[in-house]
């Protein structure tokens, strides 16, 4: 008996041992980098990379900064790309992302992606604040949802693990990191990660629609109008520009755009093709018509003007 289970349990670990190889060796789980708060804000920790799926072709990195994506710091004029998971990107190679089409259309620039997944506007705020002290940028272009502007304020639906605006008290309450160990342990065990991914789960995932994101806008405009002006009011967004998903309520834009914010609009009279089939995130397709109206969009600004900051930008830049 004593010999049987010592058998069995060779058997079972070797068959974990080779599960576990062939999961790592055909990227059956994502990479996930693991996070730290510095200064309040919830990065990366630095030089981790990995690979996000079986059809990545190409590791992320997560560089000195905190962050993965294009961050080049290499030229005097610097436009910070902000955002979630959108313009983390870890779904596309590098060459679709923001910073990479932007860098085709104004060669003289660097451009500096800061992007996490589920960050909110107000902590992509607190990003910004710590980048004007690190890399100065000319410029912050902040991509936006519906839900990371509702998100942001702690009185529609408090969440601990994320950066959250308080309109009572008037602060950020910075997000705090859940189960970091926990975590720590799931994404490095590949075998517990993939089992964990494909376990069964109960109860029914209603898909956003716009009638509802209409309903939860009117529901809580008071509250959105109050966390705008306190944003107006307490960051300096002279140099910010809110560049908005297609689809976005337009009475969200018409809230920015009443306060002389800059905003983009961005619109695709085929949203579907921007995306994935099976995940609303932006294919290549999606980021180079995002990028293009962006771009098309700084030109006619005549950047340097419409900012009212002195500076000598060649014609190859805008």
């Amino acid at each position: 008996m004593k010999k049987f289970l010592t058998n069995i349990t060779i058997l079972i670990v070797v068959n974990l041992l080779v599960f576990e190889v062939l999961i790592r060796f055909f990227h059956l789980t994502p990479d996930i980098p693991q996070r730290e708060i510095v200064d309040g804000v919830q990065k990366y920790i630095p030089y981790q990379s990995g690979y996000f799926n079986k059809q990545s072709t190409e590791k992320w990195e997560i560089n000195e900064f905190g962050w993965p994506g294009l961050s080049s710091i290499d030229s005097e004029t610097i436009i910070a790309i902000l955002g979630d998971s959108f313009i983390e990107n870890f779904h596309n190679p590098y060459e679709c992302h923001q910073a990479s089409y932007l860098k085709a259309e104004f060669p003289n620039i660097a451009f500096f992606e800061a992007a996490r997944s589920g960050m909110t506007l107000i902590e992509e705020l607190e990003v910004r604040q710590q980048l004007e002290k690190q890399i100065k940028p000319l410029v912050s272009l902040i991509y936006l949802s519906e839900a990371d502007i509702i998100e942001s304020i702690q009185e529609i639906k408090p969440i601990n693990d994320i950066t959250q605006f308080s309109l009572s008290s008037r602060k950020v309450i910075p997000g705090e990191l859940k189960a970091p160990f926990l975590k720590k342990v799931l994404y490095n065990i590949k075998t517990l990660h993939y089992v964990y991914l494909n376990r069964p789960r109960n109860g029914i995932i209603m898909p956003s629609n716009s009638a509802t994101d209409k309903s939860r806008l009117e529901l809580h405009n008071i509250k959105i109008k109050e966390f705008i002006d306190a944003i107006t009011a307490d960051y300096n967004l002279s140099t910010v520009i809110f560049i908005f998903h297609p689809q976005t309520n337009t009475y969200l834009i018409r809230l920015f755009e009443e306060r002389n914010l800059k905003v983009i609009s961005l619109q695709s009279t085929d949203y579907k093709t921007w995306q994935f089939s099976n995940d609303s995130h932006w294919n290549c397709e999606g980021h180079k018509s995002a990028s293009t109206q962006v771009a098309d969009n700084l030109r006619s600004r005549i950047l340097v003007e419409a900012l009212k900051k002195p500076t000598n930008i060649s014609a190859g830049g805008f």
